[in-house]
């Protein structure tokens, strides 16, 4: 597997913080599955997706991402 780029690496890290400040936020739970899906980080995104629909039970695009992911 290669490396992961600096930026999305730094990224991933932006995320995680704003997810402990909003863990409400649907768009910042995409992104971070996104980063991570950038990175190959597929167990990453899983459980990113798994937490984020544990928070926000109601958002169809969280399972959608999902099954995007899968």
């Amino acid at each position: 597997m290669e490396k992961s780029p600096p930026e999305l690496v730094e990224a991933a890290r932006f995320f995680e913080r704003g997810l402990q400040k909003c863990p409400r936020s649907v768009p910042l739970w995409l992104c971070a599955v996104e980063c991570e899906v950038r990175q190959q980080r597929y167990t990453k995104a899983r459980s990113l997706l798994e937490k984020s629909r544990l928070r926000n039970p109601g958002s169809d695009l969280l399972w959608l991402k999902g099954v995007e992911v899968e």
